[in-house]
C-alpha cells in the first residue's frame, strides 16, 4: 500500500478543542471505540458504502481489536490516518475519523 504522506511529514497525534479531543485511534481506546461503533452499526453501515456489512450484528470486541492493530498499522505505514474523537474528559468516544488514500483521480484523500 501506497505512503498517503511523505516520510519527511509530521503526522499529528493529537488536537484538542474545548468539545473534543482527535487522538490517533490506538488500542488503549478498545472498549470505548467499541462502544461507539456497537451503538452506531446501522449508521457506520452507510458511510463507507451502500448497505456495507461492517460492523456486524456479531462483531466482538476481539474483532474489534484486530480492526484497530490494523488501523494503528496503517499509521505507521502512512497509508491512512485513523483518530478517534473523545469527550474531554476521555470517558466517551463521539466517533472516528478516517483519512484514506483516495479513489478518485484529482483528489489528496478522501476524510471519512
Amino acid at each position: 500500500m501506497a505512503k498517503l504522506v511523505s516520510d519527511n511529514f509530521e503526522i499529528p497525534q493529537e488536537h484538542n478543542q474545548p468539545e473534543f479531543i482527535l487522538r490517533r485511534l490506538s488500542i488503549q481506546y478498545l472498549e470505548l471505540d467499541y462502544e461507539a461503533v456497537m451503538s452506531s452499526k446501522n449508521h457506520l453501515r452507510q458511510v463507507f458504502a451502500a448497505n456495507d456489512d461492517w460492523p456486524s450484528d456479531d462483531m466482538t470486541l476481539e474483532n474489534n481489536r484486530q480492526d484497530l492493530l490494523w488501523h494503528d498499522d496503517e499509521f505507521e505505514r502512512r497509508s491512512s490516518f485513523t483518530y478517534t474523537v473523545l469527550t474531554p474528559n476521555e470517558k466517551k468516544c463521539l466517533g472516528c475519523v478516517y483519512i484514506f488514500a483516495p479513489t478518485m483521480d484529482n483528489f489528496d484523500a478522501e476524510v471519512y
